[in-house]
């Protein structure tokens, strides 16, 4: 609880700040925002193509999200292949252990037979 509290304070706190920033930034003349018209910065920014950088980020973007699918798919199928493997071997012990109380019901069957017949010979 103490945690949510702090955050909650934290982002209220941050709030506030961007407020009084947001406020803030009209107060700046228009005359610096002429200056920066003519920058050369400025006019290197228009030049650049834009939407064909976006174009092949987005094809970039895809082709890598297509491969790390195949990456994850293949590492899907090799955990259910340790899966089925951990379950197998536990589906053997089990048949073992199951086969040793078997065995051990069946020799103290035997031994109690014998004893009966020992004891009916007497």
């Amino acid at each position: 609880m103490y945690s949510f509290l702090v955050q909650i304070i934290f982002v209220a706190s941050l709030s506030v700040i961007i407020f009084l920033f947001a406020r803030a930034l009209p107060r700046i003349s228009r005359e610096e925002d002429a200056k920066l018209k003519f920058d050369l910065a400025d006019k290197f920014a228009k030049k650049i193509p834009l939407e064909q950088f976006d174009k092949v980020m987005h094809q970039l973007s895809e082709k890598w999200l297509r491969k790390l699918r195949v990456w994850i798919l293949r590492l899907d199928n090799i955990v259910n292949g340790y899966l089925d493997q951990l379950k197998k071997y536990s589906q053997a012990k089990e048949e073992k252990e199951n086969l040793k109380e078997k065995m051990d019901l069946l020799k103290s069957d035997e031994v109690i037979e014998n004893t009966e017949k020992k004891s009916k010979e007497k």
